[in-house]
């Protein structure tokens, strides 16, 4: 079978939405010409291939390229050179659960040693896609208790009381 006597349809988007997966796109049909005639393929005669020269991770953010190869009674690249894209996930109070544990103020606690607390016992969920968050794929920004705006320069307080954070996606997630 000869590329150009191919045509693919894929089910999925250009885009597809990160899920912390390998994703690819989803084939709708694969159409045979064959002089006068066409005949399409089962799902069977043909499988998705990574195209490692535009990426290896199809994982992350970021975009992809795959090819179609014929199999089993059938040879041959049916498309070369499909390319998508996956795109952030969001995250925000509706799809995603942020939980820390209290932490004790003693005497002389600097907001260094809150921060180191915060940092390990925070846990980001993806409430989307079932999977805690690694500590590369958030940020934490802490209330600027003077101007009452969130930044990521301002440091977490060492005073008693209760304090306001926010955490923002970075990476896979906006």
């Amino acid at each position: 079978i000869h590329e150009s006597d191919v045509t693919v349809v894929f089910a999925t988007e250009e885009s597809l939405v990160y899920n912390g997966k390998e994703q690819f796109p989803e084939i709708a049909s694969v159409t045979v010409r064959d002089g006068e005639d066409t005949y399409q393929l089962s799902p069977e005669d043909y499988v998705i291939g990574k195209n490692f020269a535009v990426r290896d991770d199809y994982t992350s953010v970021g975009e992809y390229s795959v090819y179609v190869k014929a199999v089993g009674n059938y040879s041959g690249i049916l498309k070369s050179d499909y390319r998508y894209q996956i795109t952030p996930a969001e995250l925000s109070e509706d799809t995603a659960t942020v939980t820390v544990d209290p932490i004790a103020f003693e005497d002389n606690k600097t907001s260094t040693a809150v921060e180191r607390e915060i940092a390990e016992s925070i846990v980001v969920h993806d409430d989307v896609n079932d999977r805690d968050l690694r500590s590369d794929e958030y940020d934490i920004w802490y209330m600027n208790e003077q101007t009452g705006e969130y930044t990521s320069s301002a440091r977490a307080s060492a005073s008693i009381g209760v304090h306001q954070m926010r955490v923002y996606g970075v990476k896979n997630y906006d």
